[in-house]
């Protein structure tokens, strides 16, 4: 008893300085003799999250499934598989990772309402309601799981519909304190004006305060004191409030698929599911005297300058994870640059494969290489540009000599004497020709 106890303490001193894999040791000793000890698994839990073990976490899954009491496993392999998910985040959404998880353990009660949780997160409304209510109304859910699955259903709907979800919820637990809470805070109808009795008022009132602030307080100040109605498209209200819900975008689809390329490739990296030091330790070889083997015909300059490019990416990759490691996801800049290397060598490339198979298909229009020529060329200077921009952000404008000489040998191998300016112009004559696009 007195050992274990001084494990303990020794883990929570290690976790305490920082020392995950050390605190996860101790840990891990605990558990495994007294698998009821809920807080040394959690404490796993949190060593792993730090360390980013998903492969450690996926194990612990597989070993809460000795847990005897199901209650008792049912939290631990949720509370795993959140982290998880949390972990997986740049590659799937949160809820997604859940529900992959709750199709192997469809009565696990307390992942249901995890998944119900996530999805109201990630702005499903509709269909976290639907799972809380099934959460809800389920024999295999745990009191404490149906009240607060009740609750959470009270939030979703309009209050006129709250006062039953709520009831439910007080019978289930009788001192849940938000659902007190919040039918003691609900007004009364009766002799109240509707919340659209009030919408002039309400307006007026946001127009002659010159106080009111400007952008998303909008909807504090007008949609809100309306109640539902403030969002019905019916009223002047919803249009405003939609479209001044767009100023707060600052991302759209294309930032958050530079952040998602960045980040799988980061996370294959650092898992080591990408051999990326093999590589990065043959770049000097392949500058040296790198060749393309059974590589001719008209585009072989562009093969050979674009194999280049995929070198020099992985260099300022590999540059990047050397100063960043994990912390890499933070700088956003020097992510949406490597995201931008990796679109243009794709697209560089599969442009180049699609016009040598139309020319292998025989046709021999001038067109067709002219168009990859161009792109490869313009695409040189795009990746010049990038890789010393971000190079020059990773080092804090700190940059060594010979890194920018690395980076002159990359410039003198990949730059293309292509004359850009007049082959647009006879892509264009072209097209402008056949007037349709030719390909």
């Amino acid at each position: 008893g007195y050992h274990l106890k001084d494990t303990f303490l020794n883990g929570l001193c290690q976790k305490g300085n920082k020392n995950y894999v050390e605190a996860l040791d101790e840990f891990e000793k605990i558990r495994q003799q007294e698998p009821e000890r809920h807080d040394c698994w959690q404490f796993c839990v949190e060593c792993l999250q730090n360390l980013g073990d998903r492969e450690g976490l996926i194990n612990l899954y597989a070993k809460a499934w000795d847990v005897t009491d199901p209650k008792d496993r049912e939290w631990l392999q949720t509370l795993i598989i959140k982290n998880i998910a949390q972990m997986d985040s740049n590659l799937r959404s949160e809820y997604k990772t859940l529900e992959l998880y709750l199709q192997k353990d469809p009565e696990n009660g307390i992942l249901r309402y995890a998944v119900a949780s996530a999805l109201e997160k990630s702005g499903d409304r509709p269909a976290a309601y639907k799972l809380f209510e099934q959460a809800a109304t389920s024999s295999q859910s745990y009191s404490h799981i149906q009240a607060n699955a009740w609750f959470r259903m009270a939030l979703l709907v309009f209050p006129d519909k709250q006062n039953r979800l709520l009831q439910q919820c007080l019978k289930r637990n009788p001192s849940h304190q938000g659902a007190k809470d919040l039918l003691k805070n609900k007004p009364q109808t009766e002799g109240m004006q509707l919340p659209i009795q009030n919408f002039a008022k309400n307006t007026e009132k946001m127009k002659i305060n010159p106080n009111s602030p400007k952008g998303s307080p909008l909807k504090v100040s007008v949609v809100v004191p309306n109640g539902g109605y403030g969002f019905l498209e019916e009223y002047h209200l919803a249009s405003a409030y939609r479209d001044d819900r767009i100023n707060q975008i600052w991302e759209g689809t294309n930032e958050i698929n530079r952040q998602i390329i960045t980040g799988f490739m980061m996370k294959k990296a650092l898992m080591e599911e990408l051999p990326i030091r093999e590589a990065v330790s043959k770049i000097d070889a392949f500058m040296s005297n790198g060749k393309l083997g059974n590589n001719d015909g008209p585009l072989a300059a562009e093969c050979e300058t674009i194999e280049t490019g995929k070198r020099l990416a992985l260099f300022v990759f590999n540059e990047a994870l050397n100063t960043f490691g994990q912390d890499l996801k933070h700088e956003q800049q020097i992510t949406e640059m490597l995201a931008d290397i990796f679109i243009d060598l794709y697209t560089a490339e599969s442009t180049v494969v699609r016009a040598q198979k139309i020319m292998d298909r025989g046709n021999q229009d001038r067109t067709v290489s002219s168009i990859a020529k161009i792109f490869t060329a313009e695409m040189v200077l795009r990746l010049l540009n990038l890789s010393l921009t971000a190079l020059n952000g990773i080092y804090g404008g700190q940059t060594t000599p010979i890194v920018f000489d690395q980076m002159r040998n990359f410039q003198a191998k990949m730059l293309m004497p292509t004359d850009i300016v007049n082959l647009k112009r006879e892509v264009a004559q072209r097209i402008f020709n056949q007037k349709e696009y030719p390909f």
